[in-house]
């Protein structure tokens, strides 16, 4: 169990890039990591692009200016915050993306990242430049690094949505219609899912799920024409229409204030949807408190790039 300490150095390294990539740099290289004004600036930038207030960064900086050392460091912290990201690294030097894939594997290994953040490496991709995390024994995240030639196509960046696993299907609350696996309610061959199903594999799941928000993301952004949104507003609007579907979406005022340029009315309609089968989730006692719970979650996400 952490102490109270380690609960807020958890939370610090979380929120923080250049406080994770000096709480790393000591245990790694046996001195203090020295900052510098530059140092400041880029690890807010990096924050900034975590949150979705920066689709695209470049940072152009001389040779042993810490530039390789704050991006190194984004890959375990950004493995810190969700197990299930996954990186591509390119450069045109093969050695370079070695020595950063493997400096980044070695900080997730370290004894201190995983008293903080009991993360496991898959045993069958274990290699400098191309390794795994797994979750509940399967595969999730995913580190590939390559060189100018390399292979990069079919290789995919960024995070599975955060949903829950189950092999069989299940009712998550009462009113609410089958779901099975990541909480698919339709297959993709566009059956229902019924309580009478046959279990899946994890595998299976995360086929199911890639194809469901692949479809909901053609869908929800044919539904707002020229709408421009921050990374984090995006997450949060494509988890929502995930879960409710995109006629919920298009009848409501959430879409009907991004089309006006309301951002931020927009994100507090997210805080409406909290009722299921005519229950008010906010209250503990109706056994749904998760959809509140997670409502607000989006809300919060939404917000960052409102603030």
């Amino acid at each position: 169990m952490l102490s109270l300490q380690e609960h807020v150095e958890k939370r610090m390294c979380e929120d923080d890039h250049l406080f994770f990539t000096r709480r790393f740099f000591k245990p790694r290289m046996g001195f203090k990591f020295m900052v510098n004004w530059h140092h400041i600036y880029i690890a807010y930038l990096i924050d900034e692009v975590i949150k979705g207030h920066i689709d695209n960064l470049v940072i152009n900086v001389p040779p042993g200016a810490g530039k390789t050392e704050m991006t190194t460091n984004l890959i375990p912290r950004g493995i810190a915050r969700n197990p299930r990201s996954r990186f591509l690294y390119l450069s045109f030097s093969q050695s370079l993306v070695e020595e950063v894939a493997s400096t980044a594997r070695n900080i997730v290994k370290s004894e201190d990242f995983q008293k903080l953040w009991p993360v496991n490496i898959s045993k069958s991709s274990d290699a400098k430049s191309n390794w795994k995390t797994t979750v509940d024994g399967y595969d999730a995240g995913h580190v590939y690094g390559a060189s100018m030639g390399g292979q990069v196509t079919g290789r995919r960046a960024g995070t599975l949505a955060d949903e829950g696993f189950t092999s069989k299907p299940v009712r998550p609350t009462q009113g609410d219609v089958p779901t099975i696996g990541h909480g698919t309610t339709v297959y993709p061959n566009g059956k229902a899912v019924t309580m009478h199903d046959k279990p899946i594999s994890r595998q299976t799941a995360d086929y199911y799920l890639k194809d469901h928000i692949s479809k909901v993301e053609k869908q929800f952004k044919h539904s707002i024409p020229n709408v421009k949104l921050a990374q984090s507003e995006y997450d949060a609007y494509i988890d929502f229409v995930y879960q409710f579907g995109i006629g919920t979406f298009n009848q409501s005022s959430i879409r009907i204030n991004l089309l006006q340029g309301n951002y931020v009315q927009a994100c507090k309609a997210l805080l409406k949807y909290k009722y299921t089968a005519g229950r008010d989730c906010s209250i503990r006692s109706n056994n749904c408190y998760g959809v509140y719970v997670r409502q607000n979650n989006r809300y919060e996400k939404c917000m960052e790039a409102n603030q």
